[in-house]
């Protein structure tokens, strides 16, 4: 992805580590299920940090065969490193964010890795301040009624999307993309405005330290 078009590669910035994401994720949350899919260690966070991948040749379960190879002589700002993306988010069933599933401690030290890891670091919206709000996957087709309904079904079926209290979360329904709006109210009070301050600490930190 990221070698030079002359030497065969697509030449591309940077590319995205899923492996430092599931791993940093699963271990903050205790979470192995989903699109996680494995059962990662803090030695598998060490590992993404060293290699960026955690799969660089070794044996996955999930696929049930060895996947990925080191990537040799790249250095760590060829990628990016992040604990939340809209993806992954998105495809939750409720849409929840990290500081829905880990403790304002557990999401100090998440901010801690991604913000001084030798990655380009990538923040998730309203991630800096503990975002309460979901992130609902939400769409808008209007031209055909047929299509809309498809991927109504579709969607619930591919990213098993609910909202709590139960029923279906309609992409298509104004109130899914009201939900998933950030409430900005919430940096007058703690835990959020503690943990702006958190991350605004950390990066003037990694910029004094680089």
């Amino acid at each position: 992805m990221v070698t030079p078009t002359e030497a065969g590669g697509y030449g591309i910035d940077a590319q995205w580590s899923d492996d430092f994401h599931h791993a940093l994720h699963s271990v903050l949350t205790g979470e192995r299920a989903g699109f996680i899919r494995t059962s990662a260690t803090l030695g598998d966070v060490g590992r993404a940090l060293e290699n960026a991948f955690v799969f660089d040749g070794r044996h996955s379960v999930y696929r049930g065969r060895p996947h990925g190879r080191k990537p040799e002589g790249l250095p760590g700002w060829r990628f990016l490193g992040y604990l939340q993306t809209h993806d992954q988010v998105g495809n939750r069933a409720h849409g929840e964010r990290s500081s829905r599933l880990m403790d304002v401690g557990r999401l100090k030290i998440g901010a801690a890795v991604v913000l001084c890891a030798p990655f380009i670091p990538m923040l998730f919206q309203g991630e800096e301040f503990g975002a309460d709000t979901p992130f609902q996957y939400f769409n808008q087709i209007t031209k055909n009624r047929n299509l809309r309904g498809q991927f109504r079904r579709a969607a619930r079926g591919i990213c098993g999307i609910r909202v709590e209290g139960g029923g279906d979360s309609d992409p298509q329904d104004p109130q899914t993309f009201s939900r998933s709006k950030l409430n900005w109210t919430e940096l007058e009070r703690e835990p959020h405005a503690g943990l702006l301050a958190w991350h605004k600490q950390l990066i003037a930190l990694s910029t004094e330290h680089p």
